[in-house]
């Protein structure tokens, strides 16, 4: 771990507050299939949030999610242009990486906890971008992903 207790008590706190905006997200486009220009919306909204969770998750010392903060990054950028397509199979493994990471994004001890459940959240953001027609990224080594991060502003 390379972050101080302060540092991880703001992060918790703040992933607390987004993990509980995706929850709402997620359910509201749970039945969408096509989505209107307001579904999109809020389905783009979505996708920077979850990779602004993602990205901060690596950054303050969980290692495991830094090849996954390329792919959510990617995942953002596509759920932005999704028009004309059904999202059902997006937001069924979208709303699984939410429930998947609210078990273990609240303490330390979940935090160790659920670094065994990284393979299973990698797995369903893979689907995620298969569903949203991206194809799989290639994996970038931390400082690629810290400057694709900061380019995105995040």
């Amino acid at each position: 771990m390379k972050a101080d207790k302060e540092i991880l008590s703001y992060f918790f706190e703040e992933s607390a507050d987004l993990l509980k905006d995706l929850t709402e997200m997620g359910q509201s486009l749970k039945g969408v299939g096509i989505p209107d220009a307001s579904e999109s919306k809020v389905l783009a909204e979505f996708g920077q949030k979850l990779n602004r969770l993602i990205g901060g998750t690596a950054s303050v010392g969980f290692d495991e999610f830094a090849p996954m903060s390329r792919k959510t990054a990617l995942l953002a950028e596509r759920c932005a242009d999704i028009k004309e397509m059904t999202i059902r199979l997006l937001i069924v493994n979208l709303n699984n990486v939410v429930a998947l990471l609210s078990e273990c994004l609240f303490d330390i001890e979940s935090m160790g906890k659920g670094r065994d459940t990284v393979p299973e959240i990698e797995k369903r953001i893979d689907i995620c971008l298969n569903a949203a027609g991206v194809e799989a990224p290639e994996v970038k080594r931390q400082d690629e992903i810290d400057s694709l991060l900061e380019d995105l502003g995040l």
